[in-house]
Formats: C-alpha cells, structure tokens, sequence
C-alpha cells in the first residue's frame, strides 16, 4: 500500500472556507471558534497534563497545548506536512512530532495513554475501514480519567454522503464502495482528499459504547449569500443548508 498524502493545498481549502462562517458573533470572523474555544476549555482543565493530536496536520493545536501541557505528542502520516510542523515544533522540549498513523503509534507504545486525544477534521478523509478502525483505537489512548475530542464533517439527513473535493454535482453522492476505493487509493486521489459528510447519528453510533458522551455541538455555517450554490450542489431546499453547521464535534469520557 502506499504511504498516505493529504492531497490538498491550503489556497483550494482556504478559498472554500469562505463559504462559512461561525454565527457566535464574537467578531473574530473564524467558522471554526466555538470548536477551538472548547479545546482551549479542556487543556486548560488538563494543564499539565498530556496531549495527543492524531493526524496533526501543520501543528496549529499541539502549538495550542504547548503553553499548558506537560506532553504534547503529534502523529502526522503524511510526509510532507509531519515534515513541516516538525520543523516549526523542533526545539520545543515537550513536543514531539512523528510520522506515522495512529496504529503504528499504539504497536510502539502500547502502555501509553493521554489525558486529551484530538481525533480533528480527520475521519471524513479515510475509508469507512479506516474510520471504524480509527475510532476503535481510542480506548487504547486515553487515560481512565481523560478525554476524547472528535471533530469532523456534518450533514443534515438528506445531505449526508460520500464524495470528494473536486466534486462536480453529480459526484455529491458517491456510492460508499466507489469512495472507500477512491479513499484507500493514497496515492491516486486525483480529485482532492475524500470526503464524507457525517449525519450527527452517524458519528454517534461510531462511539463505543465504553464512552460516555459528555458533550456534542455542531458548527460552522454556510453564509446566506453562499446557500444557493449548496442547495444546487445537493438538490435540497435551503433549510437543509441554512439549519446545520458543516462540522460537529463530540468530547467523550472512558466509562468508570
């Protein structure tokens, strides 16, 4: 198999943020601030405590716990942005940034567990194997008394599906074979990252039931004057735009 890339650039996925917004009124004109508040919340309630950050991207979030957390480690499969964030991290002393999947991390370090795991905006990109496997590996990383946070797509029940990036209207619902061969396929994906847009019922049934389910909250909005070009994208009226945030997350505790 080959090894995993995030085939995207930041101008396409900037461009397409411009689409939301995040309706707290807060001022600071970012879609995604209720979320980041949250996790802002639980490292302060864990400071010094440790961190984990699956699929870590470019580090913004492991820069965010390095203030607070004793231990903050970053697993990132794809070369080229692990290879980034460890270049900007490097010299923090507490922060360790690697390459490789959750999986390869948790053979190494079996007996290893944290007090915050991030799982953010990563599970709407992998194949629904990959996903339920993902998921499951969760147990295995959080200490008895820790967190879990899980961010990622969300969709009304008319507008949940699979997909991909470079989507033209008739690619908006892909069957889930064609998009788990499309999503495993890592070095192919000529069409942008995979994409799966989660109904919350969806996330939800994913959690185990080891998992108490403490908070979950929807965010990120499509702007009135973008709803026109997702009402046409999913063929729905614009309710089902306007009345659901296009990601959601879920902070889950270990059950006693």
């Amino acid at each position: 198999m080959a090894k995993y890339r995030y085939m995207d650039g930041n101008p396409p996925m900037k461009r397409y943020g411009e689409n939301f917004t995040n309706r707290i009124g807060d001022g600071t004109g970012r879609n995604t601030q209720d979320y980041i508040e949250i996790i802002r919340l639980l490292i302060a309630l864990k400071a010094g405590g440790s961190f984990l950050d699956i699929g870590c991207g470019k580090g913004r979030f492991c820069k965010m716990a390095i203030p607070k957390m004793s231990e903050i480690v970053g697993i990132e499969p794809d070369f080229t942005r692990y290879d980034w964030t460890k270049n900007l991290l490097q010299r923090i002393d507490n922060c360790l940034i690697l390459n490789m999947d959750c999986h390869e991390y948790r053979k190494e370090n079996p007996s290893k567990r944290f007090d915050i795991v991030l799982l953010s905006e990563v599970i709407q990109h992998v194949s629904t194997r990959a996903c339920s496997k993902l998921i499951q590996e969760l147990h295995h990383l959080v200490k008895a008394d820790g967190v879990i946070i899980i961010a990622t797509s969300h969709a009304s029940p008319k507008t949940k599906g699979f997909s991909w990036q470079k989507a033209s209207n008739s690619e908006s619902f892909l069957s889930r074979e064609e998009y788990d061969k499309y999503a495993d396929d890592f070095g192919n994906h000529t069409k942008g990252i995979p994409v799966r847009r989660f109904s919350k019922n969806e996330l939800l049934d994913l959690v185990s039931p080891k998992f108490e389910v403490v908070l979950w909250r929807q965010f990120k909005y499509v702007k009135e004057s973008k709803v026109n070009f997702f009402v046409a994208k999913y063929n729905v009226p614009p309710e089902e735009i306007l009345h659901y945030g296009v990601s959601q997350f879920v902070v889950l505790q270990p059950k006693p």
